[in-house]
């Protein structure tokens, strides 16, 4: 194990950005799923989100799914308005890029605590290690004192 986990936090990077952007774009549904329990209320849902721009998608054919009450679920795929399209994946956009940057905001915070403490940890180290030494050197001051106070000689 590491005494200071101290790190360089990472920088700006655009290519990991765009690669995180594009991440999010891919997982993006351009589609919603139209639902309703009966042809009536299933045609007026239709007629209202094709009129705002809403297009079926035919590569997922509408489905008559019955219930055992025997009524049935009418689904159908639709593929959201172009422009909608446009607007949500610059909102997908600009949250990632949001993200990102606090990402790297908070990485340069736990950069900075870490050095913090590791600093902190070695300038404890040195004033333990020059107290340490300190009484070392006080101890073996004495020793010579009371060896020249008591006539002692030292023996090699």
């Amino acid at each position: 194990m590491k005494k200071y986990d101290t790190f360089i936090p990472s920088t700006f990077n655009q290519e990991e950005l765009d690669k995180r952007i594009a991440s999010a774009h891919t997982r993006y549904n351009n589609t919603i799923l139209l639902e309703a329990a009966d042809i009536a209320t299933f045609l007026r849902d239709l007629k209202e989100k094709e009129s705002a721009g809403y297009k079926i998608d035919w590569s997922y054919l509408p489905l008559l799914i019955p219930t055992q009450s025997g009524f049935a679920i009418i689904h159908a795929r639709l593929l959201k308005p172009a422009t909608l399209v446009k607007k949500e994946l610059a909102a997908i956009t600009e949250q990632v890029t949001a993200e990102y940057t606090s990402h790297l905001e908070a990485e340069k915070l736990r950069a900075v605590d870490a050095m913090t403490n590791r600093l902190i940890g070695e300038a404890e180290a040195k004033k333990a290690k020059a107290r340490t030494q300190e009484a070392e050197e006080t101890r073996a001051e004495a020793r010579a004192e009371a060896m020249r106070i008591l006539n002692i000689q030292e023996s090699d």
